[in-house]
């Protein structure tokens, strides 16, 4: 009888800005992929992501484009519309990474209210992880 292998652990890297341009939010995904953790990158899209996660099989990007020339009120709502869709359609993540503290409060009533507590979150906080 053969085993199925159960699936990787899944992380989500929110970046509330420019995927490309946010290097200390994007070396978290290197760190988790050498752990075994498949990896969501999501924010918005104004610049490309390096070649190297962007190619990688075990990370999914999901990206809100956004003109370069939108102004701080238009950026705000791509934000907000970008997180309620994020919430909506997420997967089991067991690990969320969240870019902007001050913001937190509105991420945690979009996004992480709605995540069901997962055994292996403590797992993930034994390994050095959360």
């Amino acid at each position: 009888m053969s085993r199925v292998a159960a699936p990787p652990p899944a992380a989500l890297v929110v970046v509330l800005g420019d995927l490309g341009r946010s290097p200390r939010m994007l070396n978290h995904a290197p760190a988790l992929l050498a752990r075994g953790w498949a990896v969501t990158l999501a924010g918005l899209r104004e610049t490309e992501l390096p070649a190297d996660l962007a190619a990688h099989p075990a990370v999914r990007v999901l990206a809100a484009d956004l003109p370069v020339e939108a102004g701080a009120r238009e950026r705000a709502r791509a934000r907000r519309r970008f997180l309620r869709a994020l919430a909506s359609g997420r997967p089991e993540w067991e690990l969320v990474v969240v870019q902007n503290p001050p913001a937190f409060s509105r991420a945690r009533r979009t996004l992480l209210r709605p995540l069901a507590p997962s055994p292996r979150c403590e797992a993930a906080r034994r390994r050095g992880l959360a």
